[in-house]
């Protein structure tokens, strides 16, 4: 009885962690602004509470990739204390996602059936909705208004954009999120368009009326975003279905439906203000940033998209090779303790061999690789089964486990990679069985 207490406590922490890695944003903005500091690592108890169960009751500290996190995070925190910035907290902080984000990805299937997962999609669909109309509330209200209010209650959230447009954050603490919500929306999406029959009669059901509102707010989302990182991911994502799907003898079916909910709901829904206004700043800053940095094809999707992860791995002339500048010094942590200002120390995205040096950065990366690897290897034997976990893995191979520079990113990361792998050995017969006799 006390393992199954503790079984539900931690699909409770699981699902408290998904809230947080919505909303802690809001925390930080409106609900307990003097708390903000506090929210950065709110998830972080969770994150440790699940790892211990799934060390005590599942075998979690025999995981060849959880045993190889903890030794990357003992050594890089003892090289940062020797040779790199040598404060203890700031290692630790950069070392946590190596002793409990990267493990936790192996610790949620554990925990969770694939119909809490389904629940979890169907629950992002009216968040997808609320999401839509705060955007566009940030969207259209000067930097000033409580809406566009700051981590902390203080200062303004937006982001420059187009003139007096600024990219807004929604409910989190900085746009980032807004393009790491909207790829975990779009994969929720096109599943529920291809699972939703299935659960007719159940309490996983959707309606359409929920469907079709929760497409609209996404649509509307990607041009208030101002983002082109969303542009890309909404067009990656539908190449990734479409390709996916193929395999999938039901493929005229399931593409018959999300054809008429776009038929039904994009040609009134570019005649609003809304719409108009939206598209054409998002143009102007394609144009601009075409001015500025080249063609999207090249910088968006290669340059950033693909050149980006290898990198550093490749431009090495000035990265020592035993060790770098020290484990959390790419983070906002790190800049704020040594320089008393959040601008990051590092490049953008945060680099393990600046960090760490050649040799362990590079064991650090391909470590990283191999986890996702192994989840798409996982994800790909389940097609048999079920098409969801190959359909929802595109959100991995966007934002590879163990990545991020924010804690935002983090969560997003690691707690996606969980579901993937939670999808992916989950029998999605089960769940229809056991909702049919409760």
């Amino acid at each position: 009885m006390e393992k199954e207490a503790e079984y539900r406590l931690c699909n409770i922490a699981i699902w408290i962690f998904f809230f947080l890695l919505i909303f802690e944003g809001a925390f930080r903005k409106w609900i307990l602004p003097s708390l903000s500091d506090v929210f950065l690592i709110i998830r972080d108890p969770l994150a440790i509470f699940v790892v211990f169960m799934a060390c005590k009751h599942c075998g979690l500290a025999r995981n060849k990739f959880v045993i190889t996190a903890w030794a990357i995070a003992l050594i890089t925190t003892i090289t940062a204390l020797l040779f790199g910035h040598q404060n203890l907290f700031i290692a630790l902080y950069g070392a946590r996602i190596w002793v409990y984000y990267i493990p936790l990805i192996f610790a949620i299937p554990h925990f969770l059936l694939a119909k809490d997962v389904v629940l979890m999609f169907k629950s992002t669909l009216p968040v997808t909705v609320g999401m839509a109309v705060l955007l566009c509330l940030q969207y259209f209200t000067p930097q000033t208004s409580i809406f566009n209010i700051g981590v902390g209650g203080a200062g303004a959230s937006g982001f420059a954009g187009v003139g007096k447009y600024f990219r807004p954050s929604g409910t989190f603490s900085f746009t980032e999120g807004v393009a790491l919500f909207m790829m975990w929306a779009g994969c929720c999406l096109i599943i529920y368009y291809i699972i939703n029959s299935k659960y007719k009669n159940l309490k996983l059901h959707a309606s359409v009326i929920t469907l079709l509102a929760a497409t609209t707010g996404f649509i509307v989302c990607i041009p208030v975003s101002l983002s082109r990182a969303v542009v890309t991911e909404a067009a990656v994502l539908l190449i990734w279905a479409i390709i996916v799907l193929a395999l999938n003898r039901q493929i005229k079916k399931d593409f018959l439906k999300i054809g008429v909910a776009l038929i039904i709901i994009i040609p009134p829904l570019m005649q609003s203000g809304i719409m108009r206004t939206a598209t054409s700043n998002m143009q102007m800053r394609f144009e601009s940033a075409a001015n500025a940095e080249g063609d999207f094809i090249r910088e968006s999707i290669v340059d950033r998209g693909i050149k980006y992860v290898f990198a550093e791995l490749l431009d090495n002339e000035n990265i020592p090779f035993f060790y770098g500048s020290g484990i959390g010094m790419s983070t906002n942590v790190a800049a704020t303790l040594l320089t008393g200002k959040k601008d990051f120390l590092t490049r953008e995205g945060g680099s393990d061999l600046i960090e760490n040096g050649y040799l362990v950065g590079s064991i650090m990366f391909l470590t990283k690789w191999a986890i996702l690897i192994y989840i798409l290897a996982k994800c790909y034997k389940a097609r048999k089964s079920s098409i969801v976990p190959l359909l929802f893995c595109i959100f991995c191979i966007i934002a590879r486990p163990g990545t991020g520079q924010t804690p935002t990113a983090v969560g997003f990361n690691n707690f996606g990679a969980a579901i993937a792998l939670t999808l992916a050995l989950r029998s999605k017969a089960d769940i229809i069985r056991k909702e049919k006799t409760e």
